[in-house]
């Protein structure tokens, strides 16, 4: 299981192999401890990764999609930080 490379790609099947080979691996640093991300707008966790998995790759991007980050805009890091592990 250690040997299994990462997908680098951004397209959607890509990304959710990373995610599950990074989670195998005991790696993946998404923490889905509070599956409401953004609290102003309400806006669940598995929302924005979805936004991203499927193409959201910048915070306007995700902000068009879901809406999150576009309150107070506390939730920023956490949509930077998703962003970041996802397309790193």
């Amino acid at each position: 299981i250690t040997k299994l490379e990462v997908p680098r790609g951004t397209a959607p099947a890509e990304l959710l192999l990373k995610k599950l080979i990074l989670k195998i691996k005991g790696q993946w640093l998404v923490e889905d401890s509070d599956p409401e991300l953004c609290h102003c707008r309400k806006i669940p966790q598995t929302h924005v990764e979805r936004a991203i998995i499927l193409g959201g790759h910048t915070v306007e991007k995700v902000r068009q999609r879901t809406s999150a980050n576009t309150g107070c805009g506390t939730c920023l890091p956490d949509v930077e930080k998703i962003l970041s592990i996802y397309l790193d």
